[in-house]
């Protein structure tokens, strides 16, 4: 999908998913805190006179759970970043994840896993997760250092990963498990 960033198209767009012909648009061209191109918010559908937007100049990507960004199919994008993910996939693949509930990785003859890419992708490939999301801290805590996964924070892409850049516990306990990099396949 792609981002509507002309007027004439986000008017249709508009009109037709409220299904409100001859919707009316209101194009904002500062740079403001709002999501870049096309959306509609809930308190504008419903009537032709109640405007879709379009923020030319957005500083957000992608909207919120308020207003719906509106897309345009494009399926050449569509095709190449199916692509990409899956030549992601298949170079994450060479490397084996796994997960630790006690001690460290080193206690089972693997590294613990201390960057923040790896540490995304082995909670994307461990938690089956391919879009699973990353929290970083980098303050000194009490929290076991690396790469960490708790056991809430499995089954959604949107429960994050955890990296403890300067965590002070080595290992970790019936907590969370500690996500740890075995050797690469040859």
């Amino acid at each position: 999908m792609t981002t509507i960033m002309d007027e004439d198209t986000c008017q249709k767009a508009g009109a037709v998913i409220d299904n409100q012909p001859g919707k009316i648009i209101k194009v904002e061209e500062p740079s403001i805190d709002r999501p870049k191109g096309c959306i509609l918010h809930p308190f504008a559908e419903g009537s032709a006179q109640k405007p879709t937007r379009l923020f030319r100049n957005g500083r957000l990507d992608g909207c919120g759970t308020v207003e719906q960004c509106l897309c345009i199919s494009n399926p050449k994008a569509e095709a190449a970043a199916k692509a990409k993910a899956a030549a992601k996939a298949e170079a994450a693949a060479k490397f084996e994840y796994a997960a630790v509930r006690e001690g460290s990785c080193e206690d089972y003859g693997m590294t613990t896993i201390m960057d923040e890419i790896t540490c995304k992708k082995a909670g994307a490939v461990i938690d089956n997760q391919p879009d699973k999301i990353l929290k970083s801290v980098y303050t000194p805590i009490a929290r076991p250092k690396g790469c960490t996964l708790h056991p809430f924070q499995r089954g959604s892409a949107q429960k994050p990963t955890e990296f403890f850049r300067n965590g002070r516990v080595d290992g970790c306990d019936a907590g969370c498990d500690c996500l740890c990099i075995k050797n690469p396949k040859v």
